[in-house]
C-alpha cells in the first residue's frame, strides 16, 4: 500500500472523530513484514483553524526502525477544520516486534496550551523459515559444449601476417629525410664597422644629430667592432674596463690613447652633459676610422659557414 492510499484512509478515519477539536492518528499500512521490507506509515493531525499546533518531528530512526524516506507535510481543509499529515517509510533488518511509541501533539489556542497523544503502533518483522532437512540442487546441470578454437587461431595468424606486411610496406616506402643546409655569410667585424662609419662621415651626421645621440652611435660602432675583433665584451663593459682589456693586447700605444680619448669624450657627453664643437665630432669620427683600419686583421675576409636547418 503506498503512502497516498494510506493518507486517504487516514483522512477518512480522522474525519470520523467528532468528539474533540483536535485529533491525532498514527497508522501503518501493515503490521507484519519480512526483514528488509518497507512499511509505509502516516501521521495525521486534525485541528480547527484557531488552533496552533507544534508538529512532532520524525528523526532518522523511530522506536528502533530505520526511517528511509519522509514526505513533505501537507494540509487539507474542510468545513470542520484543517487536516495536517506527513508520510514516512520505515524498515528493519532484525526480527522482532517493534512498538512505535505514541506521538505527542502540543497545541495552543489563545492562552490555553494542551497536548494529546496517538495510540502506539506494533509492527512485527519476521524472516523466512528454511527447511534444513532438504538438500539444494541447481536448477539445471552444467552442459557440455563442444567448441573448436581453430577459427580463432587462424584469424590470429592472418591478422599477424597482415600487420607485418603493412609494416614492411611502410618501411620500404619511407624515404630518408634530406637535411637542408643553409649557408650563412659571415662578415668580418671591420667591414661592418667601416661601412657604418663611412656612412656617418659621408652624411656629416655630427652636424645634424643631437650631440648625445651622435656620440652614443659612434661609440656603439666601435664597441661592436672590439667585441667581434678582439673577443672583448665591450657592449657590457665600462670605458675603463674596455681599456683594461685593450692594454693587454698588441695594439699600438697611439691607437690605445686615441681610443681612450674617444671613450672618455663619449662618457663626458653622456653623463656630464658636455657639448663639444662640431669640429670635434668630425675629429672623433676620424679617430674611430683610424682605430678600425689600424687594428683590423688582414686575414679577415667574408666567408660562409653552414647551419643545419
Amino acid at each position: 500500500m503506498n503512502i497516498r492510499l494510506l493518507a486517504v484512509i487516514a483522512y477518512i478515519m480522522i474525519l470520523s472523530f467528532n468528539g474533540h477539536a483536535q485529533e491525532i492518528l498514527l497508522m501503518a499500512d501493515t503490521n507484519q513484514a519480512l526483514i528488509g521490507e518497507r512499511i509505509n506509515m502516516i501521521l495525521a493531525i486534525k485541528a480547527d483553524r484557531e488552533t496552533m499546533i507544534e508538529w512532532p518531528e520524525i528523526g532518522e530512526t523511530i522506536s528502533g526502525l530505520e526511517v528511509l524516506a519522509k514526505s513533505k507535510k501537507d494540509t487539507a481543509e474542510d468545513a470542520s477544520g484543517l487536516l495536517y499529515r506527513q508520510g514516512f517509510t520505515v524498515t528493519a533488518f532484525d526480527t522482532g516486534v517493534y512498538k512505535v511509541d505514541s506521538v505527542m501533539l502540543k497545541f495552543h489556542r489563545g492562552s490555553l496550551t494542551d497536548s494529546i497523544i496517538s495510540y502506539p503502533v506494533y509492527i512485527g518483522y519476521n524472516t523466512i523459515q528454511l527447511d534444513s532437512t532438504n538438500r539444494y540442487y541447481d536448477i539445471k546441470q552444467p552442459m557440455d559444449i563442444e567448441y573448436s578454437y581453430w577459427f580463432e587461431i587462424l584469424m590470429g595468424i592472418l591478422a599477424t601476417i597482415a600487420v607485418l606486411s603493412l609494416i614492411w610496406f611502410l618501411y620500404k616506402r619511407r624515404k630518408p629525410k634530406e637535411e637542408k643546409v643553409e649557408k650563412k655569410i659571415v662578415i668580418p667585424p671591420h667591414i661592418t664597422a667601416l661601412k657604418r662609419l663611412n656612412s656617418m662621415k659621408d652624411g656629416k651626421v655630427w652636424m645634424d644629430m643631437i650631440i648625445k645621440e651622435y656620440y652614443v652611435d659612434l661609440t656603439d660602432v666601435v664597441r661592436k667592432y672590439i667585441s667581434g675583433r678582439l673577443n672583448i665584451n665591450a657592449m657590457e663593459y665600462t670605458s675603463d674596463e674596455i681599456m683594461d682589456e685593450i692594454n693587454t693586447t698588441q695594439i699600438s700605444r697611439q691607437n690605445k690613447m686615441e681610443l681612450q680619448d674617444l671613450l672618455q669624450m663619449s662618457d663626458l657627453v653622456k653623463f656630464a652633459k658636455v657639448h663639444p664643437l662640431p669640429e670635434e665630432g668630425e675629429k672623433y669620427l676620424t679617430i674611430a676610422l683610424s682605430f678600425v683600419n689600424n687594428t683590423k686583421s688582414d686575414n679577415d675576409k667574408p666567408s660562409k659557414e653552414s647551419n643545419d636547418v
